[in-house]
């Protein structure tokens, strides 16, 4: 930062330098008032960042401590004892990760900062639940396309005969329609098997072989 100051200031003293000239070359009335000027303006910025500098030294610094895996509670309280405060800048849905704990923060853990500095935090929303769609009545080829688009897929399949409903359609299913499970659940259903409905010579897997 030192550095930065030094080759500010002597920016500053050449551009002085080169608008003084201008001023007395252009026979300006009272040039050294408008030099006085310029230099008081283009001494502000180098005050302002110098008293910035001299402050921020005397501030103590302290090491981020390590909170992701903490409830986000926990979290402020252990940054707090710290002379550090948390915030919180998003929030996402994370498998297995229980609601409200931390995944991720930012500066990581053991950085040194100073005392007084914000930790920018993401917590988990948990997993991400959705609703089971109704699949009774709908054709065993569809059921995969429909559980797919909403985050779910086809758990055990199970045929069974029936005359109520037409051939390789949906009898039952669990959970049932409506209900929120997690996203990623499997499905059970159970298909209609209706040999009226199939070629002749096809049974199905839960038709007996007669002698």
């Amino acid at each position: 930062m030192a550095n930065y100051l030094l080759i500010y200031l002597l920016c500053c003293i050449i551009y002085l330098a080169l608008a003084g000239l201008v001023v007395i070359s252009v026979k300006i009335k009272h040039p050294f008032r408008v030099i006085l000027v310029l230099l008081f303006l283009m001494l502000i910025p180098l005050a302002v960042i110098y008293f910035a500098v001299i402050y921020g030294a005397t501030i103590p610094e302290t090491k981020t401590p390590y909170l992701v895996g903490l409830a986000a509670e926990e979290a402020a309280k252990i940054s707090q004892q710290m002379n550090l405060s948390t915030v919180v800048i998003d929030k996402t849905y994370e498998p297995g990760i229980p609601e409200n704990q931390v995944v991720y923060q930012k500066p990581e853990p053991g950085r040194s900062v100073k005392q007084g500095r914000s930790i920018n935090l993401v917590v988990s929303m948990g997993q991400k639940s959705v609703t089971v769609p109704n699949l009774i009545g709908k054709d065993s080829q569809q059921i995969e396309v429909v559980l797919t688009a909403v985050g779910l897929c086809i758990g055990t399949v199970d045929n069974v005969n029936s005359t109520e409903f037409a051939d390789g359609t949906v009898i039952s299913q669990s959970p049932v329609a409506g209900e929120e499970v997690a996203s990623g659940s499997s499905i059970e259903v159970v298909i209609a098997v209706n040999a009226n409905d199939r070629p002749s010579g096809q049974n199905s897997e839960n038709e007996e072989t007669q002698p």
